[in-house]
């Protein structure tokens, strides 16, 4: 479903994070999120630069599903 990079970001919707606070959602590494998403960058005085990502807005909450495993017999 896309890349496997991860970048440390940090969730500025309050709706989303007061649904995780109150326990409705339980968000685990698998889950996916559609959001908009703010990357800020900075550089310093050595022109190195740094960037930092927020999520805005939770668009979709997306519930990692294990995949069921078929039996043997499964398949007529």
């Amino acid at each position: 479903m896309g890349e496997s990079t991860l970048w440390p970001v940090s969730i500025e919707d309050e709706t989303f994070l007061n649904n995780i606070r109150s326990g409705e959602i339980l968000l685990y590494a698998e889950d996916l999120l559609k959001a908009e998403l703010e990357i800020r960058q900075k550089k310093d005085s050595k022109n190195k630069i740094t960037s930092h990502y927020a999520i805005k807005k939770v668009l979709e909450y997306i519930k990692y599903e294990k995949p069921q495993q078929l039996g043997f017999d499964d398949n007529k």
